[in-house]
């Protein structure tokens, strides 16, 4: 909620105490819960039938959710801005604390991966908490920073606090897609705050340059280097992959651009080994035909 106000004569803004309420944002909100329930219905109603006899179970579920984010939605929209700003130093601390605790026996592993703690039998992912703690912490901190953020030096201090949450998201709990959208949701945040668009131009730009060379691959003519085997023992080289197809290569096959090749042929690379490490009770190589294929 906000304040409309009018300019009258001679320039002066007087508020006529009108209530503001931005409707296109709740639009947006309701048409993306929408939207997710539906996807999760159409993804989860044949399992959900088979496991629990009714198809709308995980959608049941969800919408329990949903329903008790909407109303925590319209009690924050209640509080003024101003108050949520007492709480940006410690909801960055609270954030990075409960990112460390996930290496303590309140950790908890779940389909490999340890990337939760209980506390008082409630679970928690502190990369979520993470995410709102860092709004709160980095729209306080453009607020505090003024004009500073125009400069460069001012740039790169915005980035430095959601820099050590995604690195410490990404090393300690293994979870690089939480890491990235940490990453994203401050640049989004910069970018919108910043009145000079120019450095984020020349930021993608440089980030669209043709990549460098595969640390896995030996450009000497030797071909690639050795992977380890799912044994533990090193030296084996990794089978050869008909359609692992070779940077630029895929210009005539797929009608795709050389650095579109290139990255094709880096992701299809990054999925297969980080699932041989990830699943190596599977005795398949990360180059193994049986594995991710979503690129090809």
């Amino acid at each position: 909620m906000a304040t409309r106000f009018r300019t009258v004569q001679g320039g002066i803004r007087q508020s006529n105490n009108e209530p503001y309420f931005d409707y296109s944002l709740l639009f947006t909100v309701l048409f993306l819960i929408a939207f997710g329930l539906m996807m999760i219905y159409s993804s989860s109603s044949y399992k959900a039938n088979l496991d629990y006899d009714d198809s709308a179970y995980f959608l049941k579920k969800q919408l329990v959710a949903a329903l008790f984010g909407i109303a925590g939605m319209v009690v924050v929209s209640r509080v003024p801005y101003h108050v949520w700003e007492g709480f940006a130093v410690p909801a960055y601390i609270v954030s990075a604390v409960l990112i460390v605790l996930v290496k303590t026996p309140l950790g908890i592993t779940s389909h490999g991966a340890t990337r939760w703690i209980k506390i008082m039998g409630f679970s928690l992912q502190p990369a979520e908490v993470a995410k709102l703690g860092m709004i709160i912490f980095l729209a306080c901190l453009v607020c505090k920073m003024g004009k500073r953020i125009r400069t460069t030096k001012g740039l790169f201090a915005l980035l430095i606090p959601p820099g050590i949450i995604a690195v410490m998201v990404w090393k300690i709990t293994q979870n690089m897609s939480s890491a990235i959208i940490i990453l994203g949701i401050a640049m989004l945040m910069i970018f919108v705050a910043s009145p000079d668009y120019k450095r984020f131009v020349i930021m993608a730009l440089a980030g669209s340059q043709h990549p460098g060379d595969d640390a896995g691959d030996d450009r000497s003519g030797r071909g690639p280097r050795p992977l380890p085997r799912n044994d533990g023992k090193t030296g084996v080289p990794r089978p050869s992959y008909s359609g692992m197809a070779e940077p630029g290569s895929l210009c005539g096959r797929k009608g795709l651009s050389d650095p579109a090749g290139t990255l094709r042929h880096r992701l299809r690379r990054y999925f297969r080994k980080r699932t041989w490490r990830e699943y190596p009770e599977t005795g398949i190589f990360a180059g193994s035909p049986e594995r991710y294929d979503l690129f090809h």
